[in-house]
């Protein structure tokens, strides 16, 4: 399994806004720091409505 970072719209809607491979990249391509990525994350799977995810992917996936 592979871990997929996204930054998403914060309306109904959901959709992907940026992609990255590792939370410092998402970060980096966001312009804010990793903790930020990272604490959002960990916001997210506590239940609030974050703009930024994680999902994760079987190899080969997304291909």
């Amino acid at each position: 399994m592979r871990k997929i970072y996204i930054k998403i719209s914060k309306d109904k809607y959901r959709l992907p806004l940026a992609v990255a491979d590792t939370a410092s990249e998402l970060a980096r391509i966001c312009g804010v720091k990793t903790s930020t990525v990272s604490r959002m994350i960990k916001k997210g799977k506590e239940g609030a409505n974050t703009s930024y995810i994680v999902v994760e992917v079987e190899d080969g996936e997304l291909d």
